[in-house]
Parts: C-alpha cells; sequence; structure tokens
C-alpha cells in the first residue's frame, strides 16, 4: 500500500520498498523580515474582492521588489504579507524602512492608501529547498503581530548584529516574554521617518539652541533628568528601565517618555494604563496614547493617581 514501509509483491516476486527522511538541506542564521499589509480584512470589505486582490497584489509586489534590492530573499507569499530571509542583520533593517518609505511615498494603490506591520528577528533557521523553518522564522512572525502599522519591531538578536550606525537608530520598545516562552526579551523600534532620524541624529544641536529645557521626574527617592539629548525614559517594573516602579498593575516596560519636535511626550505602552493628572487640570488616562507633558503634576503606572499613593511620579517640565 502507498506509504507502507513493508514488502510489496510485484509479479510474484517480493520486491522491498524502502523510504528514507530527506534530511532539512542547512543549517544557517539568518535575518528573517515579515511584512504584513495592515487591515487588509477591512479593505474587501470597504472596496470589494476583485479590486482588493488587485490593490493587495501591488502592494506585495512592491514589498517584495523592495527585499530584493537589499539583498534579500523572498521564501513566501502568504495572502497579504511576505516573507524574506537575509544573511545580513542591516539589509533586513534597510529592506523594513525601505518598504515603509515606498508606502509613504506611492500614498496610493489603486487609489487606496495602504500600511504595513514589519517584524524582524535574526537568529537560528533551517533552510528546506525553498522554504525556511526555526526559531528566526517564529519570533520574526510574533514580532509582526507586535508591529502597529507604519511601525518596524526587530529583537535584541537583530540589534545584536547590526552595524553602530544602523544600530543607533533604534530604540527599545518593551521588554516581552513570547508564548510558551518564560525568558524575557528586549524587542526595538526601528526608526525610519525621517522625522524621527533628524531627531536622533541632530539632538546635540537641539540641546544647544534649547538651552536648558529639561523635565523632571521624581519618584520615592529617585530623582531624573530628561533633556533633549535623552533618548528615551523607561518607566516600569523591570530593571532594565531608567526609573523601576515595582507596584501591582505595573507592566515591565509600562510608559515611556521622548522628546519629540520640542516637546516631552508620554507614551502608555502597557495592559493597564497610564494615569496624568496636571497640577491645574483634571486626569487624563491613556492606553496605547501619547500626550505632550507641560508644567507639572503625577503620573500614576496602572492605576489612578488617587489610588496610586506610593507609586506616584511627580514631573515638573522647565
Amino acid at each position: 500500500m502507498p506509504g507502507s514501509n513493508g514488502p510489496t509483491i510485484v509479479s510474484g516476486l517480493l520486491r522491498i520498498t524502502t523510504f528514507s527522511l530527506t534530511p532539512l538541506d542547512t543549517s544557517v542564521e539568518c535575518a528573517v523580515l515579515f511584512a504584513d499589509i495592515a487591515d487588509s480584512t477591512g479593505l474587501y470589505v470597504r472596496i470589494g474582492d476583485v479590486r482588493a486582490r488587485g490593490v493587495i497584489a501591488q502592494c506585495v509586489a512592491m514589498m517584495s521588489d523592495v527585499s530584493r534590492y537589499y539583498g534579500g530573499i523572498l521564501v513566501k507569499t502568504i495572502g497579504d504579507e511576505i516573507m524574506c530571509r537575509f544573511g545580513l542583520a542591516d539589509q533586513a533593517v534597510h529592506a523594513a524602512c525601505g518598504i515603509q518609505e515606498a508606502l509613504e511615498r506611492r500614498e496610493r494603490f489603486d487609489g487606496v492608501m495602504l500600511a504595513a506591520h514589519i517584524g524582524l528577528h535574526f537568529g537560528p533557521a533551517f533552510l528546506d529547498g525553498g522554504d525556511v523553518h526555526g526559531e528566526a522564522v517564529n519570533v520574526a512572525a510574533s514580532m509582526t503581530t507586535i508591529a502597529k502599522q507604519r511601525q518596524i519591531i526587530a529583537t535584541q538578536g537583530t540589534i545584536d548584529r547590526l552595524s553602530p550606525g544602523v544600530a543607533a537608530l533604534t530604540r527599545l520598545y518593551d521588554i516581552i516574554t513570547l508564548k510558551g516562552d518564560r525568558r524575557e526579551m528586549s524587542i526595538y523600534e526601528v526608526l525610519w521617518e525621517q522625522e524621527d532620524v533628524t531627531s536622533i541624529l541632530t539632538r546635540a544641536d537641539l540641546q544647544s539652541q534649547l538651552g536648558t529645557a529639561q523635565i523632571h521626574l521624581s519618584y520615592n527617592s529617585n530623582e531624573l533628568t530628561v533633556t533633549p539629548d535623552t533618548p528615551v525614559v523607561l518607566m516600569g517594573r523591570s530593571g532594565d528601565c531608567n526609573l523601576v516602579v515595582n507596584a501591582n498593575l505595573v507592566s515591565r516596560v509600562h510608559a515611556r517618555i521622548e522628546y519629540r519636535r520640542g516637546k516631552y511626550v508620554l507614551m502608555d505602552q502597557s495592559t493597564n494604563g497610564t494615569f496624568v493628572r496636571p497640577q491645574d487640570g483634571r486626569e487624563i488616562y491613556l492606553r496605547r496614547e501619547e500626550m505632550p507633558l507641560e508644567g507639572c503634576g503625577y503620573i500614576s503606572l496602572g492605576r489612578a493617581v488617587g489610588e496610586g499613593e506610593g507609586s506616584l511620579i511627580y514631573y515638573s517640565a522647565q
């Protein structure tokens, strides 16, 4: 019978049928990139099946071409998503930025604006013919689910393999635990928008122009001063945060403050949200949202300001 490992009778003769497993071709380390079109399901609803298929096909072709341009090998397309592999982490980051820039520059496919989520990981993988399997694939796919539209998320493993100039254009985004793995993993956002890149490259100039523009943070006995040349300030339970707040309902990397276009912006990236009460205003609740910090007031991670006694962060912008 087909698939049997036993003997087969052919014209009265005994023929032994044997089977062998084809081993995975090669074990390698590589960068894997997934780029996924944002809200493609909603696109079918908005413009209809036929037109949506054409628009997605155009976008997938563009993302594939950009990846090849930067030395990538297209492994497969999966509906509205591409998967590519690269020998170098720098190549993968350049390709990811190129895709986002092309989407921004082109603006519309057949009159429709599209955006992408992109995830990257550099790690061990197995090449099986033209396909790729293993840790690099699984982790890169997880980064894509974390990335918001127009965002590129990369792992620590990717950052460790980047050249210094490219690594400088990334910032710590969160510390997570992947499903099925108890180890904590630092993940980073790749800054591809020109205004963000310019901000990073000219922080020293900005500081000299703005003089003493800064914001002070105070938590228990900890004092922290944020200036325009500070890349980002992280607040949360993790020991890697600049301001460690070890309290219930606080995420490992709960929120962050960064200097952007002349303002200090507070961004929540937690499960339970962040509460802000300016000294002269009412309390504001942020969940995966952001707001500029002006004047002075209190920040409370995970709890309302009135409930966060003992874990309040006082801020004062000058």
